[in-house]
C-alpha cells in the first residue's frame, strides 16, 4: 500500500491498481489466449473472460475486507475505482473510453447472481468457457474453464495481499 494516503484513498489505489494488473496481462495476456487456437472471435473472448474473471474476484476480495466496515466502502466506490483504471488504460491503448466497461460489469453482475454453490463449484468459469465454445467449436470447454479458474487463483494470491486478507 501507499503511506501517507488515508485508508479510503490506500483502497481506492488498490482497486486500481489491481485492475490495471488485469490489464497488463500479467495473469493472462491474450498471447496465452492465442495458444488454444482458436479463431479470432474465440480468443478475443477467451481473453475478455479471463479479465471478467480478475476483476470480478478484485470485487471478491474488497466486498470481503472492506465493505460494509466504512461509510464510504460502497458498491459504488468500487465501481468508480474500476471504472477509473478501464477508461486510463483504455485511453493509454488508444481505445475509446468505456469500451471495456459495459460488457465487464454485466459479466460480473451475472457471476454475481450466482449462488454461493454455483461459485463454489466454479460454474461461472464452465460458464465462460462455454460462452468462449461458442464462438469455436475446436475450444475445449474443461481445459478453458481449468485455465481461468487458475488465473484468478493466481491473480487471488497476488490481489488479496493489498487487502490484507
Amino acid at each position: 500500500m501507499v503511506f501517507g494516503l488515508s485508508f479510503k484513498e490506500k483502497t481506492a489505489e488498490a482497486i486500481q491498481r489491481g485492475t490495471k494488473a488485469a490489464l497488463s496481462g500479467g495473469f493472462f495476456h491474450h498471447t496465452q489466449a492465442q495458444k488454444f487456437n482458436l479463431n479470432d472471435e474465440a480468443t478475443a473472448w477467451l481473453y475478455t473472460q479471463a479479465l471478467v474473471h480478475q476483476i470480478y474476484m478484485l470485487g471478491v476480495l474488497y466486498k470481503h475486507s472492506t465493505m460494509g466496515k466504512y461509510k464510504w466502502a460502497t458498491p459504488d466506490f468500487l465501481t468508480k475505482n474500476i471504472d477509473s483504471a478501464l477508461t486510463e488504460h483504455e485511453i493509454i491503448e488508444g481505445l475509446t473510453p468505456g469500451t471495456r466497461r459495459s460488457f465487464i460489469f454485466k459479466r460480473c453482475i451475472e457471476m454475481d447472481n450466482l449462488t454461493p454453490k454455483e461459485r463454489e463449484t466454479g460454474q461461472h468459469y464452465h460458464h465462460s468457457a462455454k460462452l468462449v465454445a461458442e464462438k469455436d467449436s475446436n475450444a475445449n470447454e474443461a481445459s478453458i474453464a481449468r485455465t481461468l479458474e487458475g488465473v484468478v487463483d493466481s491473480y487471488f494470491q497476488q490481489a488479496r495481499k493489498m487487502f490484507g486478507v
